[in-house]
């Protein structure tokens, strides 16, 4: 996988080069089912990643769970318990070529069901 990276301040140097995108992926033992845990690490900018299966496609209902917030410096505490919440959305992919939107600095798990 080849993406857009970024560079960041880091006591007193410049790092260049950073991916955008942290993933990883997971299959479980029969095959069935796909976890993609992916993280935009870009503060500000959206990034649409495309996504290829070999040798199979999504059977069906998946889902993406999410951890955002408008302010990536946000967080809960005990006083604001809700302030970063887990997010559960239903995805229509179908096909074994299929592209994945996410918005700046979530971190995102996808359950994929395959087809056997």
């Amino acid at each position: 996988m080849v993406c857009d990276g970024y560079s960041a301040e880091f006591e007193g140097r410049t790092i260049s080069g950073i991916p955008s995108l942290d993933v990883s992926a997971t299959l479980d033992e029969a095959g069935r089912w796909l976890v993609l845990s992916v993280a935009n690490r870009h503060r500000t900018d959206d990034i649409t990643t495309r996504v290829r299966l070999r040798d199979t496609a999504p059977a069906g209902a998946s889902c993406c769970h999410r951890l955002w917030a408008d302010d990536p410096l946000v967080r809960n505490t005990l006083g604001a318990l809700d302030v970063v919440t887990p997010q559960t959305t239903a995805l229509d992919l179908d096909e074994s070529d299929f592209s994945l939107a996410l918005p700046p600095y979530p971190y995102s798990v996808f359950e994929i069901p395959l087809r056997g």
